[in-house]
């Protein structure tokens, strides 16, 4: 039998130069290493050193998640070398508006479609077209990220904290540090809103009926489709990243935590 380390008959030792000539066999490769086979190969691999006499060492590969001093922590994937001229000029105009090379855009060329789809759904997230509603929607946004524990969501929703007014009694109560009826600088559509991103970002979705019933009375439908699709972009965005490994970006020097009752 190719690759069997000891004869049957009289367990005589297979010669070197004949195991060697052996390890050339397609029939030995196809074989497999079980039993006595795993113990030639690893008299074979200590045999064959170099000229020198010394064992040849491996070399050791460098995990994707291998971080070296002064590094950021790397992503499951690398990006891909060529990248279509479309997606390559949709990675322009975002690092021309964010001032960041962003390392979802660059992964998600790997499927183009993915690429676009995400895309297009960040583009047409609601924005908020007064000072109220760009805060309200910051808070909803920053309240999902916390909820789901994406560090590159926390990070890039951070930038709006002080643009949009948000206090430091107010972040705790996002983090879950506070009560939030110890804070009393919320409106009501906010503290609605706030309640809305938690439920709808827990796993499952919990949403009671006062809730629902507050949400309607409180907003508009146009309003509510705004706030859900929001709340469902953060989590889209925040399952993406966490799944291929990426690390924040860089946008806010804050570190933020949501804080999980006991």
């Amino acid at each position: 039998m190719p690759g069997v380390f000891f004869q049957s008959s009289g367990a005589t030792l297979v010669s070197y130069k004949r195991f060697a000539q052996r390890k050339n066999e397609a029939s030995f490769w196809r074989s497999g290493i079980a039993g006595n086979d795993a113990g030639a190969l690893f008299f074979y691999h200590v045999l064959s050193i170099g000229k020198a006499g010394k064992a040849m060492k491996p070399k050791k590969k460098r995990s994707l998640k291998e971080e070296r001093p002064g590094e950021r922590p790397q992503t499951m994937i690398k990006p891909p070398s060529k990248i279509p001229l479309l997606l390559r000029i949709g990675l322009f105009i975002a690092k021309k508006e964010t001032g960041k090379d962003l390392m979802p855009a660059r992964l998600l060329s790997w499927y183009p479609r993915a690429a676009i789809g995400s895309g297009v759904l960040e583009m047409m997230t609601a924005k908020g077209q007064n000072a109220a509603e760009q805060r309200l929607l910051n808070l909803v946004r920053l309240q999902a990220s916390l909820i789901c524990s994406c560090s590159f969501c926390i990070d890039m929703n951070a930038v709006g904290i002080v643009k949009h007014g948000i206090t430091d009694e107010e972040l705790a109560v996002l983090q879950g540090q506070r009560e939030i009826q110890s804070v009393p600088s919320f409106s009501l559509r906010e503290l609605l809103a706030l309640a809305y991103a938690i439920g709808l970002s827990s796993t499952p979705p919990d949403l009671s009926d006062q809730l629902i019933k507050d949400l309607t009375e409180a907003f508009s439908e146009k309003e509510l489709v705004m706030l859900a699709s929001t709340i469902a972009s953060v989590n889209y965005w925040a399952r993406l990243n966490q799944g291929l490994g990426i690390p924040p970006a860089g946008f806010s020097d804050r570190c933020l935590r949501y804080h999980k009752d006991e």
